[in-house]
């Protein structure tokens, strides 16, 4: 039972530090374990959503009290644009102030007609491709949802689609992670795993407590399911039901005769029961009903100025995406596909590294590489109070390394991105806040996506398979105590601007007809454009606007044909970087190339 609203602050309650603090707003919604309402941050005027929890009026016991501080821990390292994301987190007396993305738009499970569901396949893609970046984004970062349905997926604006279908479209955020019970890491190995989740929704695996990522992928099937024909795929009562499901067989009645046979198959890919035969991210992406959307519904172009632009995440890339998508043949149209223009992905692969791990504190206090061949590679020493560790798959490698400086122990920050869109940070609690995109397999970056002075995600093109020039010819700027403005020059003659005159001009940089733009990062701050930006293009060119402000950091990229397998440090500062061939499964020291790092 839900505590009662006497148990929970009145609207206009001013909440968090003296110097950041919010206003507390109208009730948006309420659960079993708190609140949720709308609020304020009275330094800035945004607007978030605001989740209390009472936990004098709920009776948590200390070990779920525990588990509460744990899991916000987690879900502060997770940032990504398909997520309700968590912004702060406050302990008030007996109560606990999470504060979060704002979703206006209610949920899901509002738009769902029953027997009809969303009403076209168009609109049912362009939500299933914003969910698969935010399940992949998760699972990079070691973490399972374990309840996705349509009350969990938040819509945070509807409009209309590209011509000729014209359906409601629906920018959307997957919401409740389990804050209170539900996150759990990937590969965790803990006693008593329970089957939690809506009985509808969960994978049949998850009634023996032994399981894994591809239970949200099994959540995914149901949910695109139900959006594809306003049904559920089976009918589930109770637990005996969901042990009965290997005997199962999906139906298509109904608004299914009038569901393409790609979208079928698509949905019985996520619905197998065996967990090794299910789709995983690779496996979606790469299926037509996706990978072919272009060639079906049209070319969809974006703009800065553009309201209504058909936002498209990949399920491998880490930021939000606006993607211009380019007809093509059908036969290479797979995100994972390879073409002579693109980098990295186009040769054959074997990821020198198997490991990263390290701790932090304050800094970061030490990291450890570990090859594939056994090696194991330490810089720093023992210490700090959070331990992090990210494997890598046998063709992932790393394409680029970052440190935020220090003068004492491995820097305040030191981040991997790897082949796979995955990004590995160690960030110590004294790293200035950063966020950082990098494109997909196949994609290059476009333009920029800002909400207030933040970066919040990236626009995309797919990488001409013909051999024509990259996107970007041109980028420029303005920079004082901070980056005033940012125009990127397109080759088509249009330009995306950002920001207002202000400091004094910096470039252009002119890239070449075969480069394009892999990566972005910003410095950030609640003015201008942020402190810093820096844009990391194919070619291993590092293009940066530096305010006044800006931390210090070095940054390093692999040449086209290789990949990082090492570290070199003077003092607490990264130096040197050692890499190998992208085929060098073995790192022997013929291989090896030691290079020096850049520094801003």
């Amino acid at each position: 039972m839900a505590p009662p609203r006497s148990a929970f602050p009145a609207e206009g309650t001013r909440f968090g530090l003296h110097d950041d603090s919010f206003e507390l707003g109208t009730e948006l919604g309420g659960g079993s374990q708190g609140r949720v309402y709308a609020c304020k941050r009275l330094g800035t005027g945004n607007e978030y959503a605001v989740k209390i929890v009472n936990t004098k009026a709920i009776g948590l016991r200390e070990r779920t009290m525990a588990s509460l501080r744990r899991e916000i821990s987690v879900m502060r390292e997770l940032h990504h644009p398909r997520i309700v994301n968590l912004k702060e987190a406050f302990w008030e007396g007996n109560l606990c102030y999470i504060v979060m993305d704002l979703a206006r738009g209610g949920d899901l499970h509002g738009k769902l007609e029953p027997g009809v569901g969303l009403g076209s396949e168009q609109s049912s893609r362009h939500v299933s491709l914003q969910l698969l970046g935010g399940i992949a984004y998760m699972h990079s970062h070691k973490v399972i949802h374990r309840d996705l349905k349509p009350e969990n997926v938040l819509i945070v604006r509807s409009f209309l689609g590209p011509e000729p279908l014209r359906s409601e479209m629906h920018e959307v955020k997957i919401a409740d992670f389990g804050l209170s019970k539900c996150l759990r890491r990937v590969g965790e190995q803990e006693a008593g795993m329970t089957a939690c989740g809506t009985l509808d929704y969960l994978a049949p695996e998850v009634v023996t407590g032994q399981y894994d990522e591809r239970i949200d992928f099994w959540s995914f099937g149901v949910l695109l399911y139900i959006m594809l024909s306003g049904r559920l795929p089976f009918e589930i009562e109770g637990v005996a039901d969901i042990k009965r499901l290997k005997g199962e067989s999906l139906t298509f009645q109904g608004a299914w005769r009038s569901v393409s046979e790609h979208a079928r198959t698509f949905v019985q890919g996520l619905l197998r029961v065996e967990p090794a035969d299910r789709f995983d991210q690779k496996g979606c992406l790469s299926h037509p009903w996706l990978a072919q959307a272009s060639t079906t519904e049209g070319s969809v172009t974006c703009s800065d100025t553009d309201t209504s632009p058909l936002e498209i995440d990949s399920p491998t890339a880490v930021g939000g995406y606006r993607h211009k998508e380019v007809p093509a043949p059908a036969d290479t149209l797979t995100l994972f596909g390879g073409a002579p223009t693109m980098r990295y992905w186009s040769q054959p692969r074997k990821g020198a590294v198997r490991q990263i791990s390290g701790s932090v504190g304050n800094a970061v206090d030490c990291v450890e590489i570990q090859l594939r061949g056994g090696k194991r590679l330490f810089y720093g020493e023992q210490g700090g109070f959070q331990h992090k560790s990210s494997r890598l798959h046998h063709d992932e490698v790393i394409l680029a390394v970052t440190q935020q400086e220090r003068d004492s122990f491995v820097g305040n920050s030191l981040v991997f991105y790897t082949s796979e869109c995955q990004i590995v940070a160690f960030q110590g609690h004294d790293a200035t806040s950063r966020t950082r995109l990098i494109a997909p397999t196949g994609s290059q970056i476009t333009g920029l996506q800002f909400e207030g002075s933040h970066l919040t995600g990236i626009y995309l093109e797919r990488i001409p398979l013909d051999g024509s020039a990259m996107a970007i010819a041109r980028i420029s700027g303005h920079v004082g105590s901070a980056v005033d403005k940012l125009v990127l020059q397109l080759r088509d003659g249009s330009s995306r601007r950002y920001g207002f005159e202000g400091g004094d001009p910096v470039g252009p940089w002119t890239l070449d007809a075969d480069e394009y733009v892999l990566l972005v990062e910003q410095d950030r701050r609640d003015a201008y454009l942020g402190n810093s930006l820096a844009f990391v293009t194919s070619k291993g060119n590092i293009i940066e606007f530096r305010g006044l402000q800006a931390s210090r950091s070095r940054r390093f990229v692999a040449p086209p044909d290789r990949q990082i397998c090492g570290l070199g440090f003077t003092g607490s500062c990264l130096t040197r970087v050692t890499t190998c061939p992208l085929e060098a499964h073995e790192t022997g020291e013929q291989n090896l190339r030691e290079h020096s790092l850049h520094v801003d």
